[in-house]
């Protein structure tokens, strides 16, 4: 009886462990199609909150792999098939200071500057949600 309780609990607990693979989305393929605007921006405020995560538990390299896996993202904005035409302009410019914003995270990140890739992340996340008010 006490082994099947410990076989519960021991199941219980690897069951409610999350690994950093299941934190993040996973990558988009190189020549696929450019999945909808919405599930981009669903995408890039999911690895923002990673990047968020990663930076206050001062994971630097792990927070250069989430720079990578944003800029990836990043790139299917303007390539997304139901782009609203209407803000093309301004989601245009926002995507270009998220770009930008993005390299200079992955920089902080490898020189482990905390002021500098928290201040990346906080303009990431506000420009991802800007992007999320254009739809």
């Amino acid at each position: 009886m006490h082994r099947i309780i410990l076989l519960i609990a021991a199941c219980a607990v690897s069951l409610s462990c999350q690994g950093d693979a299941e934190k993040l989305p996973p990558p988009l393929p190189r020549d696929g199609t450019a999945p909808p605007y919405s599930q981009v921006l669903t995408r890039l405020s999911a690895q923002t909150n990673a990047a968020k995560e990663e930076h206050f538990l001062n994971h630097w390299d792990a927070l250069v792999d989430v720079s990578l896996s944003l800029e990836q993202s990043a790139s299917y904005v303007l390539k997304s098939p139901d782009l609203p035409a209407i803000h093309k302009a301004q989601i245009e410019k926002t995507a270009a200071e998220l770009n930008t914003d993005i390299l200079k995270l992955r920089a902080a990140a490898r020189q482990k500057d905390q002021t500098e890739s928290l201040e990346m992340i906080r303009r990431i996340h506000n420009q991802v949600r800007e992007l999320q008010d254009l739809k």
